[in-house]
């Protein structure tokens, strides 16, 4: 394996690990800070892994059949829009819709673009 593939493949594995660490803090913030019980967290939480999933899977066939840029554009568009909005507007059920368009908009962009062979 050549040595640019491993970096690539490690920088994956650690962006995978970090954004992790992002459901935990969330699960706390919905809780305590939003009022909301642990259920419905996990299931806000749930919904934001599924939609990571769906954005992956998307961004990674239009990073294929259209501009690369373009595709890397519009993850960039999605995930400052979500994080902005989020940060002035955290109440219940804006933060989650905004807190998913995050995951979206995260796997659109990160993922397609590290194409790891191995």
């Amino acid at each position: 394996m050549r040595s640019q593939r491993k970096w690539l493949l490690i920088l994956n594995m650690t962006f995978n690990m970090v954004m992790g660490f992002i459901l935990p803090v969330n699960t706390i913030f919905i809780n305590k800070n939003l009022h909301e019980p642990l259920t419905t967290a996990g299931f806000a939480l749930m919904v934001y892994s599924v939609l990571m999933m769906v954005g992956n899977a998307l961004g990674g066939v239009m990073f294929d059949r259209f501009s690369k840029r373009w595709t890397l554009y519009i993850g960039y568009f999605i995930s400052v829009f979500s994080l902005v909005v989020m940060s002035f507007h955290h109440i219940w059920p804006s933060y989650v819709v905004y807190l998913i368009l995050l995951g979206f908009g995260m796997e659109y962009l990160i993922l397609p673009s590290m194409p790891i062979q191995l």
